[in-house]
């Protein structure tokens, strides 16, 4: 569950490349097509929050939706909800799929890799950590590229 601005496939290859990456470097070896079967098994969840928006979406009025509505907010922004956009960013993806989905990547890894789970947990760490740079980043060059 990463990028969905690029969809399900592209975005769990990328997972996979993350994954494989780190999990090669932690561990020494990594499979490409054991992390994208991983990755591709725990989109599951991102599949989940979007069927959970859309139902929320629908049972709200049958008013007109404006586009700042279609952002519904499940994670740690419906706490904090008048941060700056980068925070704002990185709390709305702290959502209990997204717990859902991290638990899940390290029970794999840990059962695919055979490691313990100190090993595991490191790799996930990275991975979450590259994937909350990537996301904040995105964050805010679009507010900078708003400000321009």
């Amino acid at each position: 569950m990463c990028l969905s601005i690029v969809g399900p496939p592209v975005s769990c290859a990328i997972q996979a490349t993350v994954l494989t990456l780190v999990a090669g470097i932690v561990l020494g070896s990594s499979s490409f097509r054991n992390m994208f079967c991983l990755s591709s098994h725990a989109a599951v969840f991102g599949v989940m929050q979007a069927t959970l928006a859309a139902v929320i979406l629908s049972m709200r009025s049958s008013a007109p939706i404006a586009a700042a509505d279609l952002a519904v907010p499940m994670g740690l922004d419906m706490v904090w909800q008048h941060t700056g956009p980068v925070l704002h960013t990185l709390l709305a993806t702290a959502s209990p799929c997204k717990i859902w989905s991290v638990c899940f990547l390290y029970m794999g890894i840990r059962r695919m890799h055979g490691c313990s789970g100190s090993r595991a947990m490191v790799i996930q760490v990275a991975v979450v950590a590259i994937e909350a740079g990537a996301t904040a980043s995105t964050a805010a060059l679009g507010q900078g590229l708003a400000r321009s």
